[in-house]
């Protein structure tokens, strides 16, 4: 049955001369654009102001892979099989990032650069570094073209079909969201659509423990998330809608290197930085202009530093472009002159080349010289640690998680200037610390590489540990912090992410603690902390369940600590307001030895908890 509209009901006494009525009916469509944007990573885009401090190819230097990179994007195919995939490697430190930056931003000048994906291990973002946001983050930046607006329609389709497509496999993703909206619009693309995909740092991406494995399957590696992406990213190249071309760079992996050279048909070109493209007259140009910088800063004599020291540092960087900035920043950056904090690198004159420490090894003595400059290297390679596993914590907060004295932060890190970028005090609350290049953490896991004096197999573990019992045994960081501040530093303590890392180590780590420290941490203190600032609160059953296990092994009660920090985390509950499992169901749950059981009576701990009624 049919319902009429009145737009002018119990009107009278009106005469209407003309009239026009546009009647909209529900609610608006969203555009492609407005679904994408909640899936996107914009840090990951090569423009983003996230990258503006990127590394990009010196001027004049790399010139020769980069034509060979944007000559590739360029050329047509030559035979009847489309090559559309090319793989640009090398070792770490070769500057593989800049490059890739470099030839994104030529390809964005000439119109011809149609998406890009930065993944990164240690950036502000965790996003980067997940496998989750690359399909959305492209279709994102295709649809900003406007030779490729045709396509918006049917991926618009694609997420009214399936609401749940941003969750689900790379590959259906892919399908979804790319290729079957270009198989729609085959032959309507004109000629100056843009040509290329670039994804830089695939071996960055890190496996979501969250999504890692179930009961019946092995744990997922970050190599699986490795392959699963390159496998993708080969499926959509050799597909003839597929207007692009895809460049992939990486390390050279097993995991890249077992799989490219059997894909021959679908990989036009591979690119390795090696002695080809004759990185030493690059890293020699960049250097000669940086210390050129230096001498009109200072006022130094033009002989300065001399072309043997700059002849030394291009022989010990071995192509390595990492080796010759980490100079640079050392020289320049520190907190003597440029000679005297050149001096503490190469104090002998002439320079020795001994053909044992070149390459790797010379990126080994040079880190261990820097790190060897901290009043304390082992503690500030655990910090370094620390930096790695929270990237995105504002220094400020990890500084007062991390003190175990007021201004230990500033005295142990400081000097290492030149591997980790300290924010300055006007900046600190909001920005991280980071580190200059992923080489470092390799260096500081690997005790062969990293000196004994400095080397934490721990990796800083048992520093978070120590460093969460005592925040809950002082009640607050060794700097005293005003209300507000409190307020603020609680707050971010109690984000997942920080929260999480910090119980992971905590776990991981007892048997480093003793007894009487864990039994001076107040945990009715900390628990009530986390319940005021809505923190995550799986990680405290966690922790009681792992204390709980020592006890295993006694004939009779539980430790104290155990015994003391179940009462002190429940009491903490019930004094604010929540509902809790029975002490009988707690007691079943810890004392139960099957694994399978544990699970189940898991699952009705975690729907006994419930916040207080508002």
């Amino acid at each position: 049955m049919l319902t009429s509209t009145s737009y002018l009901q119990g009107a009278h006494d009106f005469r209407i001369d003309t009239l026009s009525i546009t009647h909209v009916s529900g609610k608006a469509r969203r555009s492609a654009l407005e679904y994408l944007e909640d899936h996107i990573v914009v840090g990951a885009i090569h423009d983003s102001d996230e990258r503006c401090d990127a590394p990009t190819c010196f001027p004049e230097t790399r010139i020769a892979v980069q034509e060979d990179a944007v000559g590739w994007i360029t050329q047509r195919d030559q035979s009847d099989l489309p090559r559309h995939l090319m793989w640009i490697s090398g070792p770490a430190g070769s500057g593989k990032t800049a490059i890739a930056g470099s030839v994104a931003e030529t390809c964005h000048d000439r119109n011809i650069l149609a998406a890009t994906f930065f993944f990164s291990s240690y950036s502000p973002s965790p996003e980067r570094s997940s496998k989750r946001y690359l399909v959305s983050t492209l279709v994102y930046q295709l649809l900003q073209h406007e030779a490729l607006r045709v396509l918006e329609e049917h991926v618009v389709g694609a997420i009214h079909r399936d609401k749940a497509i941003f969750k689900k496999r790379l590959k259906e993703q892919f399908e979804a969201l790319i290729l079957k909206p270009l198989r729609r619009v085959r032959g309507q693309l004109g000629g100056d659509i843009p040509r290329v995909i670039i994804i830089d740092g695939v071996d960055e991406v890190k496996v979501d423990r969250s999504n890692a494995s179930s009961r019946h399957t092995a744990p997922r590696r970050d190599e699986d998330d490795h392959l699963e992406i390159i496998s993708c990213l080969l499926h959509a190249a050799k597909d003839p809608a597929f207007p692009f071309r895809i460049i992939i760079v990486s390390r050279p992996e097993r995991v890249f290197t077992d799989f490219f050279p059997t894909q021959t048909v679908a990989l036009g070109k591979q690119l390795f930085l090696n002695s080809k493209y004759d990185p030493d007259a690059d890293i020699r140009l960049y250097l000669q202009s940086k210390f050129a910088e230096m001498r009109r800063r200072y006022g130094l004599p033009p002989s300065w530093p001399g072309e043997e020291v700059v002849e030394h540092i291009v022989w010990s960087s071995s192509g390595q472009f990492v080796y010759a900035a980490t100079v640079i920043r050392f020289v320049a950056n520190g907190e003597s002159p440029p000679p005297a904090q050149l001096d503490v690198l190469f104090p002998l004159r002439p320079l020795p080349r001994n053909r044992s420490v070149r390459g790797l090894s010379s990126l080994d003595t040079l880190y261990a010289d820097v790190l060897m400059s901290s009043p304390n290297p082992k503690l500030a390679a655990q910090w370094i640690g620390g930096i790695y596993e929270l990237p995105t914590t504002p220094a400020w907060v990890l500084r007062n998680i991390l003190e175990s004295e007021v201004g230990q932060g500033e005295h142990i890190l400081r000097p290492l200037a030149s591997l980790i970028s300290i924010p300055d005090l006007a900046k600190e609350r909001k920005e991280p610390y980071r580190i200059y290049h992923k080489s470092l953490i390799d260096f500081l896991k690997d005790g062969s590489r990293c000196p004994q004096s400095a080397y934490d197999q721990h990796q800083g573990a048992l520093l978070f540990a120590r460093a969460w019992i005592r925040l809950g045994t002082n009640k607050a960081p060794m700097t005293p912090l005003t209300p507000p501040e409190e307020k603020e530093f609680f707050g971010a303590l109690a984000h997942r992410s920080v929260l999480g890392s910090i119980t992971f180590c905590v776990l991981h780590q007892w048997n480093g603690l003793i007894e009487e420290e864990i039994c001076a941490c107040d945990m009715y203190w900390w628990t009530s902390q986390m319940l005021q600032h809505r923190g995550a609160l799986t990680g405290w059953g966690f922790i009681l369940e792992a204390r709980h296990r020592k006890c295993f092994d006694l004939d009779g009660p539980c430790r104290e600590s155990c015994r003391k920090w179940s009462g002190d985390m429940f009491q903490a509950f019930v004094d604010q307001g929540w509902t809790i499992p029975s002490a009988e169901m707690w007691r079943g749950f810890l004392n139960e030895k099957d694994r399978a059981k544990r699970s189940r009576i898991r699952v009705e701990l975690k729907q006994s908890f419930n916040p207080p009624r508002k």
